[in-house]
């Protein structure tokens, strides 16, 4: 229950923070910003890609969250991609606001956190979610 109240509570603030300037916590370059909105392991990891990748994915390495609304196991998936393969989920426990944002077009992408190659395959790579803005939009 702590880890799903944190979450919503960045997501409030998160939401609230989208039109401010650049502050700690987010990252910047010339044309985009990132600000983090949770973290999270991959779930599904050992049914996919994940393992014939994991000597391969590194903490910084950025991934592609992609929105899968027919997916028969959850309507509200997003699968997580290295490259053209799919590595894994965003945990269904906590994808409902990253599913509603990203249907409204906003722009959502994942780095790698942490990967420990010795834990199960469920614990093996954790990744935060961030809220992409494009700086040009927004000033």
């Amino acid at each position: 229950m702590t880890n799903r109240r944190e979450f919503l509570k960045r997501a409030a603030a998160t939401l609230g923070a989208v039109f401010l300037l650049p502050g700690r916590h987010q990252r910047t370059n010339a044309a985009t910003r990132t600000i983090p909105l949770t973290t999270c392991y991959i779930a599904g990891f050992q049914y996919h890609h994940g393992p014939s990748l994991l000597h391969r994915l590194q903490p910084g390495t950025h991934l592609i969250l992609r929105r899968e609304p027919d997916n028969p196991y959850d309507r509200r998936a997003i699968a997580v991609y290295a490259g053209r393969r799919r590595i894994g989920y965003i945990p269904r426990t906590i994808n409902t606001i990253p599913a509603e944002m990203m249907d409204q077009g906003q722009r959502l992408t994942a780095a790698i956190r942490t990967v420990n190659r010795e834990a199960p395959p469920w614990r093996a790579v954790g990744v935060e979610v961030e809220v992409g803005m494009d700086v040009n939009a927004i000033s």
